[in-house]
């Protein structure tokens, strides 16, 4: 089972709190501030949003499409 999104969130948070105050651990700092990046990155993986970004970006480029060609058509 998952840890909750808003525990692992608040975790990395404190973490990176902590690393940002100490201000003498600069590669912790980035290396916290890359793996919430990481996790940002999973969490829309895991809803579905590029897959449903493609899905939406096809259905725009096919009714552009379909615009130019009524707007050609009706030019004729």
């Amino acid at each position: 089972e998952q840890p909750e999104v808003k525990e692992i969130t608040n975790e990395l948070l404190k973490q990176l709190q902590n690393a940002l105050h100490s201000n003498t651990h600069f590669s912790e700092q980035v290396a916290l501030s890359l793996k919430g990046i990481v996790r940002i990155l999973e969490v829309l993986l895991s809803l579905d949003f590029f897959k449903n970004a493609n899905e939406i970006d096809s259905s725009l480029r096919n009714s552009i499409e379909w615009l130019s060609n009524a707007g050609e058509s009706l030019k004729s």
